[in-house]
């Protein structure tokens, strides 16, 4: 998701697909996560399936022309994105929610929902039948599926997700 300062851009300014790392407009001022490591390597590879090796090359080469910011992680993302050190970056629902919650100037788009549509990465958990510790387990799933994050802040997962969410995280 893109994850924008929303003192350095307005509303109706605000970048919508991921095509908008090589925009001029935003040479120097966006970010992007590290590609070789976590979601933002599965962005790259989805995106070499759908517009093929050569072309997502190009893509890249563009990124690199632009002076879009490489940084270590999605938290580095967003802790830049809401210092206004960058205009915008892309990062993870997580960190994005982090930020919304702490009340940082940040606004969240879903890009490219009328083009080539938007990444999503479902994920799941389960208890193994048998495992050595199904307290454990149940106790972990239980915070995960209460939105609690490693640190024990609460998140609010998106609108969309709350009814998945909940189907996923039924009494075991």
């Amino acid at each position: 998701m893109i994850l924008y300062n929303t003192n350095e851009v307005k509303a109706d300014e605000a970048p919508s697909s991921v095509r908008d790392l090589v925009d001029p407009r935003w040479k120097g001022r966006a970010g992007l996560p590290n590609p070789l490591f976590g979601t933002t390597t599965t962005q790259v590879a989805a995106l070499v399936a759908l517009w093929g090796e050569p072309a997502t090359r190009t893509f890249l080469d563009g990124i690199k022309a632009n002076g879009v910011k490489l940084v270590t992680s999605n938290g580095e993302a967003k802790d830049l994105v809401a210092s206004g050190e960058l205009a915008w970056a892309f990062t993870d629902t997580d960190d994005a929610s982090e930020a919304l919650e702490q009340r940082k100037p940040v606004a969240v788009v879903y890009p490219d929902q009328t083009g080539i549509g938007t990444l999503v990465m479902p994920n799941a958990a389960a208890l193994v039948k048998g495992a050595p510790h199904p307290d454990a387990a149940k106790s972990s799933s239980t915070i995960c599926c209460r939105g609690r994050s490693r640190r024990g802040s609460r998140r609010a997962p998106p609108r969309r997700c709350r009814s998945i969410r909940t189907y996923r995280c039924r009494r075991m």
